[in-house]
């Protein structure tokens, strides 16, 4: 893609305008979200608009109306570990909750 003819982005996702903090990576000194930082670099001349999701197909328009679409999201690494340990917990209970994240190593 030619820069210089770049007019429009949209941004996607329900991470597009929020900086996710995580145990991971501790406390930043300041942070930019996804969208402060595109709005910053490609400057005033390149309209960036965002939405978080797509009711009522408002990402699928966002996106076909603009020369680029950025999609934001993010995994949450402990959300699939707790669920992890909930299930291993589960079954030593005797329990058939939910199962782990990781596909089955079982063959048939």
């Amino acid at each position: 893609m030619d820069k210089s003819k770049l007019r429009s982005i949209a941004v996607i996702g329900p991470f597009g305008d929020r900086v996710f903090i995580d145990s991971y990576a501790g406390i930043p000194p300041y942070s930019v979200t996804p969208l402060e930082g595109i709005r910053s670099k490609v400057g005033p001349n390149v309209r960036v608009r965002y939405v978080p999701n797509d009711i009522h197909s408002n990402a699928v328009n966002l996106a076909a109306e603009s020369d680029v679409a950025i999609v934001s999201w993010a995994t949450i690494p402990w959300l699939s570990a707790e669920r992890a340990v909930l299930a291993a917990a589960q079954r030593r209970q005797g329990s058939h909750g939910p199962q782990s994240d990781r596909p089955s190593t079982r063959r048939n």
